[in-house]
């Protein structure tokens, strides 16, 4: 079978966080290059795969240097979003290296599949996209009947509490748990998170969708977190010009290259140690979960009808 290698990233994450930090804010590359590490530990990933809320595919150009000389190195990806304009940018990112991408609202009815049902998928991969769709439950019954038997389904999700790890917060506690939960649900109210569940709710809803979770795990570490913390605030005008231009400003980047190499050597240290994949869900410092499930065999779930 054709596989994808992210393998790149295990080897040598300096080299995707170039790539992150020449486009995104700092906070963001933060969690990107985390959730590369943890995705780097399996390997090569099994095509044709379906890549639920690709954006910009930003996150396939960090995954690794291209590897073949006929320029098809996504050849088998497949990607979805409901963004017009962010698949516009991913359709040349991905589109040169022979993946592709349709505009598909996973949570939508059957019918709307037509674009992506013609293949089943052994691997489905949704990158911090899921929390944001509304109806859950019906995306889940959508992918069930995408993937193939026995097909891999890859998924990152926030943790509930996963503001805790910002200073202001934990000051604001201390002050009064009102003011400590205010600025976290400004949080989670800015990133539009619908959908912020234990890891066992989690657990349960892939499992009454006709999955079986392999492995769960907790992503975040000490520095990572303390260099998110530290640059979330400062991000806040990167995310307002991407609101009015569409895009993330690029100006600053050298700035951000140099901040990390002159102050988190041991942030980059964490993610070549793969420090920042914990076993333990419930690890203080787990900001996402890292889940792995496997379609379970002869299930009668089906995508869902209009």
């Amino acid at each position: 079978m054709p596989h994808l290698s992210i393998e790149d990233c295990k080897r040598d994450p300096a080299r995707a966080l170039r790539v992150l930090l020449r486009y995104l804010p700092l906070s963001l590359c933060v969690r990107e290059i985390m959730r590369l590490r943890a995705l780097s530990e399996r390997g090569e990933l099994e095509t044709p795969l379906l890549d639920v809320g690709c954006g910009d595919g930003l996150f396939w150009e960090a995954a690794g240097e291209t590897a073949r000389t006929d320029g098809e190195r996504l050849r088998g990806l497949m990607g979805i979003d409901v963004n017009p304009h962010e698949l516009r940018i991913a359709s040349l990112r991905l589109g040169r290296e022979g993946g592709a991408v349709r505009r598909v609202d996973i949570s939508g009815p059957h019918g709307t599949m037509d674009d992506i049902a013609s293949a089943t998928y052994p691997t489905i991969l949704a990158n911090c996209s899921l929390e944001h769709v509304r109806q859950i439950d019906r995306a889940f019954r959508n992918l069930h009947g995408l993937q193939r038997e026995s097909g891999l389904f890859h998924l990152f999700v926030p943790a509930p509490d996963w503001t805790d790890t910002l200073r202001l917060k934990r000051l604001l506690s201390g002050m009064h748990p009102r003011l400590g939960m205010l600025y976290g649900a400004m949080w989670d109210g800015f990133f539009q998170h619908h959908h912020l569940y234990p890891h066992y709710v989690w657990r349960h809803l892939l499992e009454s969708s006709g999955y079986h979770v392999e492995t769960l795990q907790g992503i975040g570490s000490f520095h990572a977190n303390r260099l998110f913390a530290r640059w979330a605030a400062p991000s806040f005008p990167a995310f307002l010009y991407k609101e009015l231009f569409k895009r993330y400003p690029t100006w600053y980047a050298p700035l951000k290259r140099g901040y990390v190499r002159w102050m988190e050597q041991g942030f980059l240290e964490e993610i070549r140690a793969g420090a920042c994949i914990q076993s333990d869900p419930e690890h203080p410092e787990t900001v996402e979960y890292y889940i792995v499930c496997r379609k379970k065999s002869g299930n009668g779930h089906h995508p869902e009808k209009p």
